[in-house]
């Protein structure tokens, strides 16, 4: 017999389907001030700052009323990014001993926290919320695959690869799938926006565009 919970898995997404579709356009209503203040209070104090030298701490202490609250354009310099290495441990002495870090603008880490708050977290998503675990992801694919398996029936993998994912093709896919074209037009904005610098002995090279 099929896993109870797997069935019961397949036919909430199917539920989920069709409720966003019918909330798209709650996305593009303006932001208010509220949003805004719990984006700023979800960040962490202690973040490397951005390439404007700005923090979090900054910004918290000195956070006014005058944020902009209707997105209309994302300029350059506020998706800017450094991109360097730092130590895994306390002694590095080869490349394996070091890992990749991009230190992200501030304004943009709380305007990704205020777009990604009007994203309803669905009952079946099982990383970076709290008390949920990601192996339950891991164990819900397991047990689709079986289902689907014993079951006989087709089923199509989707690889939520998100470097592997073409700009156009994306905002093309959610105007088809009914997101409104403001909000297509913010994740456009976003991706195309970003452009980074490599620091090579703490001097940036020249940035580079990823959209």
């Amino acid at each position: 017999m099929p896993n109870l919970r797997m069935v019961n898995t397949v036919e909430h997404s199917q539920a989920e389907s069709t409720k966003w579709k019918n909330e798209a356009k709650w996305l593009e209503i303006p932001f208010v001030e509220e949003q805004v203040l719990e984006a700023i209070k979800m960040c962490g104090n202690n973040k490397s700052p951005s390439p404007d030298g700005i923090t979090l701490t900054f910004i918290k202490e000195s956070f006014g009323v005058g944020f902009i609250l209707e997105v209309k354009r994302i300029s350059g310099g506020c998706n800017a990014s450094f991109t360097t290495l730092i130590p895994k441990n306390d002694n590095p002495i080869g490349l394996n001993d070091y890992r990749p870090i991009s230190l992200i603008g501030e304004f943009y880490k709380i305007l990704s926290k205020v777009f990604g708050g009007k994203d309803e977290k669905g009952e079946t998503q099982t990383t970076f919320i709290k008390g949920r675990h990601i192996l339950d992801g891991v164990l819900v694919v397991n047990k689709t695959v079986e289902f689907i398996r014993g079951s006989k029936k087709k089923g199509l993998v989707f690889e939520k690869a998100y470097d592997n994912v073409d700009s156009k093709f994306l905002t093309e896919t959610l105007s088809t799938m009914g997101f409104g074209s403001k909000w297509c037009n913010w994740v456009k904005t976003s991706l195309e926006s970003v452009n980074t610098s490599v620091l090579v002995t703490g001097s940036p090279t020249k940035e580079f565009y990823h959209g």
